[in-house]
Order: C-alpha cells, then sequence, then structure tokens
C-alpha cells in the first residue's frame, strides 16, 4: 500500500517521532542533492584527480574517507527533510531498508566522483525506512516512466526531446544540455546497477525528465538478485544508444568515456565501498544478508569491481567494463521480458 502526502514541509518531522532511529540497519549517507550542475569536470580536472586518486590508492585508509563522507550526524528525518521548503513524499507498507541502503550508496558514489570533478548528473531521491515494514519515499516529480516515453513517442527517445526541451539549432534539434545530461545519466546508473547488481530492470524502472536526467527506481532486487531469467549486467537499450547518435557517434563515446572514468574512480575508492558493506553484515537486508551470505556478496562486488587488476591497468578494467556494455545492449531477454511485463500489466 502506498499513500502520497503533497505538500509536506521540513515542519513535519517533528510529529514522526516514531521515524526517529527506527531503521538503525542502515548507514547514513544521505546528503543534499545539488540540482545544478556546477562542478567543474574539464577533462584535464578530471585526469588530474584520478592521478591523485591513483596515488591514494595504493596506501590509502578507508577510515579517513568514511570520517569525511559522513562527518554530518543529523538525525534520520531531519537528513530526509535537509534542504528541501516543501516535499511530496509517499507511505509504503513495505520493507525499504533495502531501497534506503542503494539510494544512500548512489548517494555516496556521486560525491565520490564530484569530489574528482566528474558530475554524471544522478538524482539520489530520499528514502527514509521507518520500520521493518513501512516507510517514506521522495515523490521525483515531471518524470515519465521509459516505457511510456517509448510507447507515446514512437520508440524515439529523442522525439520526447525534442518536444520538451527543443532547439533547432543544436544537433538533434535538441538542446545541448539536455543531451549531455541524457548521456552523463545514463552513464552514471549503467556503472552504479553493475556494480551493485540490481535486478528487475524493466522500463518502468527507468524514468526520464524532460531535462535529460535518467535515473532508477524501486530497488527490491540486488547484489546479483533478479527475478527474470538471463539478466543483462545493465540496463542499456538500444534505444537509448540510438538517442544518443548509436554505436558509432561522438555522442556514444563520451557515453563510454564517462562510463570508464566512473568505474576507475570507484575502483581507486573500492576499499570505502567494501568497508560500508562490512558494516552492514548483520543488518537484515534480505538480499544482501538474509537470503545470500554477506561476504559472498562483497566477493561478487570486488570481482565487478576488477581489484584482482592493479589501480594502474585502467586499460583492462576499461575492456571489462566495454565488453559489459556490450552485452548488455545486445542482451534479448531483457526485451522479451519486458513485453511479457507490458502484457501482464495491460491485463491488470
Amino acid at each position: 500500500m502506498s499513500l502520497l502526502f503533497t505538500p509536506l514541509t521540513r515542519t513535519a518531522s517533528e510529529s514522526m517521532n516514531r521515524a526517529r532511529g527506527a531503521s538503525p540497519d542502515n548507514v547514513d549517507l544521505e546528503t543534499s542533492n545539488n540540482g545544478g550542475h556546477d562542478v567543474d569536470d574539464n577533462e584535464d580536472s578530471i585526469t588530474q584527480k584520478m592521478k591523485q586518486l591513483r596515488m591514494q590508492a595504493r596506501g590509502s585508509s578507508p577510515s579517513l574517507s568514511v570520517t569525511d563522507l559522513m562527518s554530518n550526524t543529523k538525525s534520520k528525518v531531519d537528513m530526509f527533510f535537509a534542504q528541501r521548503t516543501t516535499s511530496q513524499v509517499m507511505y509504503k507498507s513495505e520493507d525499504l531498508r533495502q531501497d534506503q541502503l542503494v539510494v544512500q550508496m548512489i548517494t555516496l558514489i556521486d560525491r565520490l566522483w564530484k569530489s574528482v570533478n566528474l558530475d554524471l548528473r544522478l538524482t539520489p531521491y530520499r528514502v527514509l525506512a521507518t520500520g521493518p515494514d513501512d516507510g517514506l519515499v521522495e515523490f521525483i516529480e515531471h518524470t515519465s516512466t521509459l516505457t511510456d516515453v517509448l510507447k507515446d513517442y514512437n520508440q524515439d527517445i529523442r522525439s520526447y526531446f525534442r518536444k520538451h526541451s527543443p532547439d533547432p539549432k543544436a544537433e538533434f534539434g535538441i538542446d545541448a544540455e539536455v543531451m549531455e545530461t541524457f548521456i552523463r545519466s545514463s552513464a552514471g546508473y549503467c556503472v552504479i546497477t553493475y556494480i551493485l547488481g540490481i535486478g528487475d530492470r524493466h522500463l518502468e524502472n527507468l524514468m526520464l525528465k524532460p531535462t535529460g536526467h535518467l535515473l532508477h527506481i524501486d530497488f527490491g532486487f540486488i547484489f546479483g538478485k533478479d527475478p527474470k531469467p538471463m539478466p543483462a549486467p545493465m540496463r542499456l537499450t538500444k534505444e537509448m544508444v540510438q538517442c544518443m547518435g548509436g554505436k558509432d557517434s561522438v555522442g556514444f563515446a563520451a557515453f563510454q568515456r564517462y562510463c570508464c572514468q566512473g568505474y576507475n574512480i570507484l575502483r581507486y575508492k573500492a576499499p570505502l565501498i567494501l568497508s560500508l558493506l562490512n558494516l552492514l553484515k548483520d543488518s537484515g537486508i534480505k538480499d544482501f544478508c538474509v537470503t545470500q551470505n554477506a561476504n559472498q556478496v562483497i566477493e561478487q562486488v570486488k570481482e565487478k569491481l576488477r581489484l584482482d587488476l592493479s589501480v594502474e591497468d585502467e586499460a583492462s578494467a576499461e575492456e571489462h567494463l566495454k565488453a559489459k556494455l556490450e552485452d548488455s545492449v545486445s542482451a534479448i531477454m531483457p526485451v522479451l521480458m519486458d513485453m511479457v511485463h507490458g502484457a501482464a500489466v495491460a491485463t491488470r
């Protein structure tokens, strides 16, 4: 069951005392979402920052990074409403601890990337598990599912952007900033969903905004769990690639470059990510330590980060990731599962 409350102001947290501390199983990494794109993400700056990360990765102390990134000790409810004057939230009578973990990891990864001037324009909406069977989810306005976009615009994402963000003088007749946002956000979520093994990526769980932001929602299956057979490593559809300009385009080359940069940065910061996962071994989060062995899940994350390679061997890591991107674009089973899912929804 879900209920939508709108608007809900920050002062509402005063009447939600039971939410305070009710979910001790989660590590709090929530931060305010910067809606702007003021990060200086030119190539020279990113390259220089990545060199510094390589140096740190050889002998880094993850506790220092944890201290830096978790210095804010506000209560969970205060965090949920931080930097919001008015919020729309949904109350859901289901276990949201898993969703909260993933959104917090997305928030952390977003900060890690921005710390080296790489802004992949993520949309880490807020989730608060107020107990084992209920919680709050921030309602994301002005979004459409990728299913609806493809259905309403003849399987053409560009047509959706042309309607909402036209620029007759720009390539494809679409505002250049919107296209850049789409490419960057697609890259960011591809890397994150691959590393965290997020499953059930049917197109109703992929959302699109007129601003170009692509985002993922509903994290009921993570760390390799998936209700559908033969899932792709990540969800990258041919329509998304076509929107970028096709596999041989400048746009797709930029997409691959952003993916590889984001991937290597997370490889450098692997001690932090693995330390946080180790803290959650007894959290009761379903797909992490209940239906699976937490130690085995952590080993799977290590494998996906290719920690068997040295931090200097960026080329091999990038080839590994590019192979996963190719596997995802050419995967047939997710397309068939989308058809089955669409038919099931239509008969409800």
